[in-house]
């Protein structure tokens, strides 16, 4: 093993470390009434399917799966840093506009236990970004940019049907998660906008017109 591989898989270990704790202590804290997120027509075509619950846990697969297709450490760590970005971002706004989203009850059925866990886990209050729905979509970008479109498309594919998997098992509606598929956009941007304005043949052409 490699120097690089070693610095990708390092990433790829701590990239849980820095999530979840993180992810563990805002999604607790409620300041104020928080505002419940309403269900839209379109949530209720959805049916709820709790054996969906462990596609909604193929989420972590792909998170890690974005880090270790990368070719170097550097954008290893840029791919762990963006969804550290989301996270902060997501806590600032679920500390000023706290939202609840009614989640459906539990169903005895086979998947009860991967329902228990997840719901044991995760909490109705902060829904709003879902960050299921913004990693989910970074994940997919970090895959098609190591990857190129092949692997993206791929990606896509994996990433939208998580997606639907959110909505039904009742973890998020489509309004809570648009809005963390937006703030997925948003980081997506900056850091294409910032993979260009770096770039090595930019940077020269830049020290061209200047000198």
């Amino acid at each position: 093993m490699n120097t690089t591989q070693r610095g990708i898989i390092r990433w790829a270990f701590f990239m849980p470390w820095l999530l979840t704790p993180w992810y563990a202590v805002t999604n607790r804290m409620t300041i104020g009434e928080p505002t419940v997120i309403p269900l839209l027509p379109v949530d209720e075509l959805i049916s709820f399917t709790p054996s969906l619950v462990w596609l909604y846990l193929g989420l972590f697969p792909l998170m890690w799966l974005a880090v270790l297709v990368q070719p170097s450490a550097r954008q290893a760590g840029q791919v762990v840093l963006s969804m550290l970005f989301c996270a902060i971002c997501a806590s600032v706004i679920f500390a000023l506009w706290p939202t609840v989203f009614s989640r459906a009850d539990l169903p005895l059925q086979v998947n009860e236990l991967g329902m228990n866990l997840l719901h044991f886990l995760d909490t109705e209050r902060n829904a709003m970004p879902s960050l299921h729905g913004c990693y989910t979509l970074l994940s997919a970008y970090w895959i098609w940019r190591a990857r190129g479109a092949m692997g993206g498309m791929l990606a896509i594919v994996a990433a939208l049907s998580i997606c639907y998997a959110t909505i039904a098992v009742g973890q998020h509606g489509i309004i809570d998660l648009s809005a963390g598929m937006s703030l997925g956009i948003a980081v997506m941007l900056v850091m294409t906008v910032r993979h260009y304005v770096t770039s090595p043949r930019l940077v020269c052409a830049a020290d061209e017109v200047l000198a």
